[in-house]
């Protein structure tokens, strides 16, 4: 369960990333340039909105495993969720980094990449460099995430390492393509 919940997480929270890419294309970017409303208000504005867009999805998947005879204690459950979005945070701004023609296709790679070696549907690889190199990817600690939640463990200082330099190393790229975009009117 915990693997579908970080697939259908992701999936859902570079969705609206398509929108963030059209109105880059059409210029919208560079009308909000004109109004006093700072670049970060508008990053965190769209954060929160790939992360609402991300909760139906959640909510839907843990009805399925509560029908299905999953059985956790409120505090897990709301856990499971903050952990899994914290893990997601790196893909919120995909949609400032990515062409408007390039969205579909970097959505299914994106999407299917990440989910694949992050463990979403399963780990292949047991241990060794493999291990080593996919503990590299948010996906892998978006899934852990869950499954910390679900056994009651920690969630390792790796995780976050590894969360924050993926959206640290995003976030400048993502307000170049903003600073761009306003400057190429």
């Amino acid at each position: 369960m915990t693997g579908m919940a970080a697939y259908g997480a992701l999936y859902a929270v570079i969705s609206p990333g398509a929108s963030i890419a059209s109105e880059r294309a059409k210029g919208w970017s560079r009308q909000l340039r004109t109004t006093p409303l700072p670049a970060r208000t508008d990053l965190v504005a769209r954060a929160l909105t790939s992360y609402l867009v991300a909760l139906p999805t959640l909510g839907a998947i843990y009805l399925a495993g509560a029908v299905l005879g999953v059985s956790l204690g409120t505090t897990q459950w709301l856990e499971m969720t903050g952990l899994l979005l914290v893990g997601l945070a790196p893909f919120v701004i995909i949609g400032y980094l990515v062409p408007v023609d390039a969205m579909a296709p970097a959505f299914g790679g994106v999407v299917v990449f990440f989910a694949l070696f992050g463990g979403a549907w399963g780990q292949f690889f047991g241990h060794g460099a493999m291990l080593t190199a996919v503990k590299l990817l948010p996906s892998f600690w978006a899934v852990q995430a869950g499954k910390a939640a679900l056994t009651g463990g920690n969630w390792p200082a790796e995780g976050w390492t590894v969360l924050a330099c993926w959206t640290a190393a995003l976030i400048p790229l993502a307000v170049f393509a903003y600073r761009h975009d306003t400057d190429a009117a």
